[in-house]
């Protein structure tokens, strides 16, 4: 008798291999997919980046037009669709305080400076945020913040820019030994001049700041006037040195602007305190184009620039 023949092998071979095709099909579906949702969501990602970028240019003109509470609207938006870009988030912050919103621009900048706690433009703006208040204590906190941060090579110049204005803050807040201790660390590199030259510039703040509190007008307009001689024999002194074109026709233009303003203090009349305030900005750009034009600049010269600078911060 013979034994019938296995049909059934044949059938199961059939049966695998068309799983296996389909197993295939299913693998190149899959990579298809992935590679079809990355490209989808690289695109979508790429929109709202530019979509971002958009409302950040346009909150930017809204600021230059004065609208600031629009100008926050774009900037919130700005914020939310691209939630890595700082810059967002700082414009925000900006204008919040702009608008009166110091606490709305704290909050901001805080959340900011959790993802980033050595990021030197966000602790720079909590520490201004913190001197508008008048509060010393958080001012400190994040101007060290600031200033201990990693700093580019480059920017050594704008580090003591910071460290000047901290120091005019404490100077306008009656802490003179705190202002003189950060005059010191900015001398480190000279630790045997950096004691006197620190006390000296301290003393010459307090002694020749017109806006200074609890003194009366005439010594208001005293202080301002011999200010403004020290400033114009300066100017005099530096004619003889090489400018490049156009900063002489600009060395001339603030002489005629000292003179001016020193004609009109030797008048009887009673001298406003516009006429102060304007005076000490006139001293703050005579001596950023004096440290240009022809440094070093000397004592009387970096107290007259820094009493200069811790108005102007004190005004924004």
């Amino acid at each position: 008798m013979t034994r019938p023949v296995d049909g059934g092998r044949p059938g199961r071979a059939s049966l695998i291999h068309r799983e296996i095709l389909q197993i295939a099909v299913l693998m190149l579906v899959a990579v298809a997919a992935f590679f079809i949702t990355r490209a989808v969501a690289a695109n979508n990602r790429e929109m709202t980046v530019r979509d971002a970028e958009a409302w950040y240019a346009r909150g930017q003109q809204l600021i230059s037009a004065g609208r600031v509470e629009d100008a926050i609207a774009s900037f919130r938006r700005a914020s939310v669709r691209d939630r890595f870009e700082r810059k967002y988030t700082l414009a925000l912050a900006t204008a919040l305080e702009r608008n009166g919103d110091a606490e709305a621009a704290r909050a901001a900048l805080s959340t900011l400076r959790e993802a980033s706690p050595d990021d030197v433009e966000v602790n720079l703006a909590l520490a201004r945020l913190a001197a508008h208040r008048q509060d010393v204590t958080e001012a400190l906190r994040f101007y060290h913040n600031a200033l201990y941060a990693p700093w580019p090579a480059e920017a050594v110049r704008d580090r003591r820019d910071v460290r000047l204005e901290l120091v005019g803050f404490l100077l306008q807040r009656d802490q003179g030994g705190q202002a003189q201790a950060e005059l010191m660390a900015m001398g480190a590199d000279r630790p045997d001049e950096a004691a006197a030259r620190a006390r000296e510039i301290v003393d010459l703040v307090r002694s020749s700041d017109p806006l200074a509190r609890q003194i009366g007008s005439e010594e208001r307009r005293r202080r301002l006037s011999a200010s403004l001689d020290h400033v114009g024999q300066r100017l005099e002194a530096c004619r003889g040195v090489a400018v490049a074109p156009g900063e002489g026709n600009q060395a001339a233009a603030l002489q005629q602007e000292a003179a001016r303003l020193r004609e009109r203090l030797q008048s009887p009349a009673v001298v406003d305190q516009d006429v102060i305030e304007g005076g000490v900005d006139l001293l703050g750009r005579i001596e950023r184009y004096m440290s240009n034009t022809c440094p070093p600049l000397g004592a009387p010269d970096q107290a007259l620039a820094l009493i200069a600078r811790s108005h102007a911060t004190e005004s924004k």
